[in-house]
């Protein structure tokens, strides 16, 4: 199951259904490796312009993105906001990262927030391990 679908579902309320398949991914994958999940690529339309601009769906699915088990993959730009239609020859999903978008971006905010949590928990986890 492709996670940008799990988030979809997410986004549009369906709760225990995705519950049920993250549960199922969950036990069918191991720590062992890694599991990229991405909400969008250069391959496809991007998740904002997939859920009509709605930026409380977006940082959402950021949200289950950053919590779920796996490595959350962020295609660049859609940490800001960017987005586009997979339109091929136009390639409007593939864009210059615009710099200017930076500054007091709520959407960059709250993927910054999502990666502190996300890195606190990693770093509470791994305390008691050995490095190397």
């Amino acid at each position: 199951m492709i996670f940008k679908y799990q988030a979809f579902d997410f986004v549009e309320g369906e709760i225990e259904r995705v519950q049920a398949n993250l549960e199922q991914r969950n036990r069918a994958i191991s720590n062992g490796a890694t599991l990229g999940q991405f909400l969008g690529s250069h391959d496809e339309a991007g998740f904002l312009y997939s859920v009509d601009d709605d930026e409380g769906k977006l940082k959402l699915a950021a949200a289950l993105q950053m919590t779920a088990k796996g490595q959350p993959v962020i295609y660049y730009g859609e940490e800001i906001g960017l987005s586009g239609p997979d339109n091929y020859p136009y390639y409007e999903n593939r864009y210059n990262f615009d710099w200017e978008l930076v500054e007091d971006n709520e959407i960059l905010e709250h993927y910054q927030t999502l990666l502190n949590i996300r890195a606190d928990i990693h770093s509470y986890f791994l305390k008691d391990t050995v490095r190397w």
